[in-house]
């Protein structure tokens, strides 16, 4: 079990937003391929719903940002995954936030027209 695991487990949701604050670009670029090989929902992804699920929008929009900052196409994926369920819980901050992850994916492959749904399945 990893100290993720534990605030979840026992709701300690102000650590981990502390956590997520303070060292979220470490923590995303460690856990980054977490849960990924099984076909679900990346680890990052899980932290992301699970913070939203507590109402913690702006935690999850900078972790949003760290994916972003990342720049992997994997943490991209998570990126428009939350940023779109951002967007159902605020719609002008998730739709700003969502149109700077598409942004970096059109830097990222620039002149090749990467569809969204090659790099998110």
């Amino acid at each position: 079990e990893t100290y993720i695991d534990l605030c979840i487990r026992y709701e300690r949701t102000s650590e981990l937003e502390n956590l997520i604050n303070t060292h979220g670009g470490q923590v995303v670029k460690e856990i980054s391929s977490w849960g990924r090989e099984e076909g679900g929902y990346s680890a990052i992804s899980a932290i992301g719903l699970y913070m939203l699920g507590k109402d913690k929008i702006d935690c999850v929009t900078r972790l949003v940002g760290q994916l972003i900052s990342c720049g992997t196409d994997e943490g991209l994926v998570d990126a428009i995954k939350l940023a779109s369920l951002i967007g159902a819980l605020d719609q002008s901050g998730g739709g700003a936030l969502l149109q700077n992850v598409i942004d970096v994916v059109h830097q990222k492959h620039p002149g090749n027209q990467v569809p969204l749904v090659s790099i998110v399945k």
